[in-house]
């Protein structure tokens, strides 16, 4: 990881390790990649990395890997691994879990009631190893939609999908969960239901889209400004004569005009 995070320090928008390595750098000023962008970025650094010597093993990774693998001369590989099939179970497998026992109710989760019938055989089950206390059981999550769980079953062997037991609640991601909670604290609610808070995360992001929209105007405003700085300054070189403002000034003489023989009209005139 050490690798991994040198690598990126040398990206615009880097926030560096501390504050004193930051100094005054404006990093979420000079930041220009979006998530997806940078995940794509990070699958090119890591094909990179994989084919760089390594003085530690004095080759590549990605030479080691084939040494290991197809063997060499000297030593005989392991072969290729079995292809993995279910490529979902491995994507859960390498999720974040909280080990919860499973009521009556289902499964709660940061104040989240989570339920299906998948769930009925394991309420209330006993620990095999401590009688006494009640079975816990692993629920996996993508932190960036908690909307369901993912419960692996033991007699199954499979994982099962867990969704909110009230499923009219839209999908929510953790973090947004938490601030929410967060606000609710702060405005003082000690006593609410997830309603209550949901209807706050839809208030959070009615807030966000609108000041999206407006910071978006702006920087297209800001923008037209300067295509127009540009286009103003081009006009100046191409056609300096046309494009140059000239000052305000009096009108030229006319002919045949003489200030001099102008004379005040008599009254009989």
């Amino acid at each position: 990881m050490g690798t991994v995070s040198e690598g990126l320090k040398t990206m615009a928008g880097a926030t560096f390790s501390d504050p004193k390595q930051k100094g005054i750098y404006d990093a979420e000023g000079n930041a220009c990649l979006t998530i997806d962008e940078l995940e794509q970025w990070l699958v090119l650094f890591f094909s990179r990395y994989h084919r760089d010597i390594h003085t530690g093993i004095g080759t590549t990774p990605l030479a080691k890997w084939r040494e290991g693998i197809l063997g060499t001369k000297a030593q005989p590989g392991r072969g290729l691994p079995a292809r993995r099939s279910d490529t979902e179970k491995l994507r859960i497998d390498f999720m974040p879990f909280e080990e919860r026992t499973v009521q009556d109710y289902g499964v709660v989760l940061d104040g989240l009631h989570y339920f299906h019938d998948v769930l009925r055989p394991w309420m209330n089950t006993q620990d095999p190893e401590e009688p006494k206390l009640k079975r816990k059981f692993r629920f996996r999550y993508d932190p960036r939609d908690i909307s369901v769980l993912y419960f692996f079953d033991p007699n199954a062997g499979r994982y099962f999908a867990i969704p909110y037991r009230d499923t009219s609640l839209p999908p929510v991601s953790m973090w947004e969960f938490r601030a929410a909670r967060k606000q609710a604290a702060d405005l003082g609610m000690t006593h609410y239901d997830e309603r209550a808070l949901f209807e706050l995360i839809n208030r959070q992001r009615a807030i966000e889209e609108d000041s999206a929209v407006k910071t978006k105007a702006a920087r297209t405003a800001r923008q037209k400004r300067v295509q127009h700085a540009k286009a103003r300054k081009a006009t100046k070189t191409d056609l300096p004569t046309v494009s140059g403002v000239v000052p305000t000034q009096a009108p030229p003489v006319l002919n045949g005009y003489d200030p001099a023989k102008i004379r005040p009209l008599d009254d009989d005139e």
